[in-house]
């Protein structure tokens, strides 16, 4: 067996849990070939799997001792420092590689989110637009004669937009559309299918689609436009309600209880969502909290069915449809209570009163200790202080709630 193929199943054991069995594995593999950083790599995902983010961070130390000019050494020991909070050693680290790989790509791109994460968003953007995905977008609008928007007067032209990641970023920065419409841009916006919808209605959109055309002045990447338009974190420019409802489809029952909607994990495939997300067994006690209809906007797993308090809660993810539905459900409720994902973004972006549980280990856009935020003014944030640890936060939330369960509905 190859070494390649045996790093492979201690991760693949990890994947699935078993942390005993990929312990095993990585030691042996240092056993082995005590000279290979890879080993100490793995070690490092499994501590940071069991919430030890410190040792995780002196495991990558000494991989970059092993092999000091390794880019992996340095990316992988600056994500550990990140994650353990030791935000200016990663920031050292980074630009020592830096010095080494100064044209890397994937360099570049994380030493962006690390001076996002420290407040730093004039470098952090223009680092990140390193990534790979705008790359790639740019050598699409190459194919078309496209060129890219270099902050260039807009009176006049037509401007693509494209979302090169997920549904949240896409929610989150179509807010600065509408600076560049007033500036007399004609904007269309590339985005996913669940989406157009509800971008179409966005102020300052012309069109939306599927694919890049030619039949365009610029293009560029949706997430780059807080660099040109020189947001800051003290000035993220336009924070007031940009989302818009449709009409419901359905209108729910009326009641005189609050309206509570929830989601606790996002998509499966994001990097970060066993950190962002909330064991669903962790919530019992909070659904079973009187005199509150609980609402699922949960619509891609882990759903409540069969669950011993699906009874406490409505599943509404047969109903939501695409964003605009699921829009118009969240117009219904009283508050939306979620973790870190694109629902979080709709709420807020409706203006949509919204409590978001973030975990210790957060992003950047909520990077602090404060408890509001300056994107969404309707978003109050709950904080995890020990990693993996959500009962403190969901106590908060709980405690919290019962000021609004005893706030009469035509009070709200």
């Amino acid at each position: 067996m190859s070494f390649d193929r045996f790093l492979h199943l201690g991760m693949r054991a990890l994947k699935k849990g078993d942390a005993k069995r990929a312990a095993e594995i990585f030691h042996h593999f240092n056993d082995l070939r005590p000279a290979d950083p890879r080993g100490y790599f793995g070690l490092a995902q499994l501590e940071k799997y069991q919430w030890a983010f410190q040792r995780a961070h002196h495991l990558t130390r000494k991989a970059l001792l092993l092999q000091p000019n390794n880019l992996r050494c340095y990316i992988s020991h600056a994500t550990a420092c990140s994650d353990d909070l030791e935000l200016q050693e990663a920031l050292r680290m980074m630009a020592r590689a830096l010095v080494i790989h100064p044209l890397n790509h994937d360099l570049r791109t994380h030493f962006g989110l690390l001076h996002l994460c420290a407040g730093d968003w004039r470098r952090g953007f223009t680092l990140y637009d390193d990534r790979g995905s705008r790359r790639a977008l740019l050598q699409q609008l190459k194919k078309f004669n496209i060129a890219p928007w270099r902050g260039e007067p807009l009176d006049g032209k037509h401007i693509l937009l494209a979302a090169e990641q997920g549904a949240g970023d896409v929610l989150q920065f179509v807010r600065y559309v509408a600076p560049l419409a007033e500036q007399g841009a004609k904007v269309t916006v590339i985005c996913q299918k669940n989406l157009r919808g509800l971008i179409a209605q966005v102020a300052g959109v012309h069109a939306v689609g599927a694919t890049i055309s030619g039949d365009t002045s610029y293009g560029e990447a949706l997430m780059t436009l807080p660099r040109h338009l020189q947001v800051t974190p003290r000035d993220v420019k336009l924070n007031q309600p940009y989302l818009v409802a449709p009409t419901a489809k359905e209108v729910l029952p009326a009641t005189d209880k609050p309206r509570i909607g929830v989601s606790w994990t996002g998509n499966p495939a994001h990097s970060a969502n066993r950190e962002r997300s909330v064991p669903i067994a962790e919530l019992a006690p909070l659904f079973a909290l009187e005199g509150i209809e609980f609402y699922s906007f949960q619509f891609d797993s882990d759903t409540v069915e069969d669950k011993p308090f699906a009874d406490e809660v409505i599943d509404l993810a047969p109903r939501l449809g695409d964003f605009g539905q699921t829009a118009s459900y969240v117009k219904q409720m009283d508050l939306i209570i979620t973790i870190d994902s694109s629902l979080a973004h709709l709420a807020g972006g409706l203006g949509h009163p919204v409590w978001l549980m973030l975990a210790r280990q957060t992003d950047w856009r909520w990077i602090g200790d404060e408890h509001t935020t300056p994107w969404y003014p309707s978003m109050r944030l709950f904080r995890q202080t020990t990693a993996g640890d959500w009962t403190p936060v969901l106590e908060q939330v709980a405690a919290t709630l019962q000021t609004l369960r005893a706030t009469p509905r035509a009070a709200r």
